[in-house]
């Protein structure tokens, strides 16, 4: 099967990011510091995304997503006119489960998933209530 590569899932994203309203977009290489990717919607609230590219290992997929969850929080200031999104694979759809949908709420969080041929499911936090009913 085909790995999504960070870069490949930046890419995807800024052409989805572009293709539904969002302005200003601004993505780091791979090599860069900071958050990958910056937006403005139409109604001038910052995005801040995070993306992560594909294991082949399950266990680092963990990892990644973890560690790209903790970024975005990290990030996270009590400006109600700031949100933040995580790019991922497909391939890490499960792991959405461990996202609280309140905590996705509250912090204004969505979640990018990048499919292979570069179609993208948005997530937010009532696709995570429903989906795994509530689940923590």
């Amino acid at each position: 099967m085909r790995r999504l590569t960070e870069d490949a899932i930046i890419l995807r994203t800024v052409e989805w990011l572009s293709n539904n309203g969002y302005r200003n977009i601004k993505s780091k290489t791979t090599t860069e510091h900071g958050v990958d990717i910056r937006a403005n919607t139409s109604y001038n609230r910052f995005v801040y995304i995070e993306c992560k590219g594909d294991s082949d290992a399950n266990s680092q997929r963990e990892v990644n997503f973890v560690y790209a969850l903790g970024q975005i929080v990290t990030r996270m200031s009590r400006s109600k006119f700031q949100s933040y999104g995580l790019a991922l694979p497909k391939s890490y759809e499960s792991k959405l489960k461990r996202i609280p949908w309140l905590f996705a709420k509250r912090n204004s969080v969505f979640v990018l998933l990048v499919n292979v041929d570069g179609s993208i499911e948005r997530y937010t936090w009532k696709d995570l209530k429903n989906k795994y009913n509530g689940a923590k």
